[in-house]
């Protein structure tokens, strides 16, 4: 089964996350104990009868991998999941990622255009130019030693700084 990182502009924002859950869950077919599931493993058990206008926009994010979390899935599908967040809230989205990784077995397809969190959270890269696969690999070799020019100069260009 296959989930995906709900955008935070799907969210209920009147509603309590627990309530935009209940929704999702409902419209998956999900069984119901799947809420206290999906809220445990992103820690918003706590929050969850909070309405999600209160949240911040980490807590924003965790409730969105809750959604995705409701069928249990083997791979989540990350479509630029850091890419509003600043860089501490960042590193606590990928701090979870990867306890998911590890502790509830999940697979990823990560899309993103921040090379530094792909390069941290990906074992193996694909490089897209124009929609064309350009190179593809292992994340440490692609990074370290890139074949094309076009992955040689996104390398080079990449900030230099440290995420989680």
């Amino acid at each position: 089964m296959v989930g995906a990182l709900v955008e935070t502009p799907s969210l209920y924002p009147h509603l309590t996350g627990r309530e935009n859950l209940e929704i999702t869950r409902r419209l998956l077919g999900a069984p119901r104990g799947n809420i206290e599931y999906a809220l445990g493993v992103v820690k918003l058990t706590e929050d969850a009868n909070r309405r999600v206008r209160e949240y911040s926009m980490g807590m924003r994010q965790r409730l969105g991998l809750a959604l995705a979390m409701l069928n249990k899935p083997s791979l989540l599908v990350l479509d630029e999941p850091t890419a509003a967040l600043d860089v501490s809230i960042q590193a606590v989205i990928l701090q979870l990622l990867e306890r998911l990784r590890r502790e509830e077995g999940l697979a990823f397809l990560f899309v993103s255009h921040d090379l530094n969190v792909v390069r941290m959270m990906c074992e193996r890269t694909i490089v897209l130019q124009n929609g064309r696969i350009v190179e593809e690999g292992q994340s440490r070799t692609l990074f370290d030693a890139p074949t094309t020019d076009y992955t040689r100069e996104l390398v080079a260009a990449i900030p230099l700084r440290e995420v989680a």
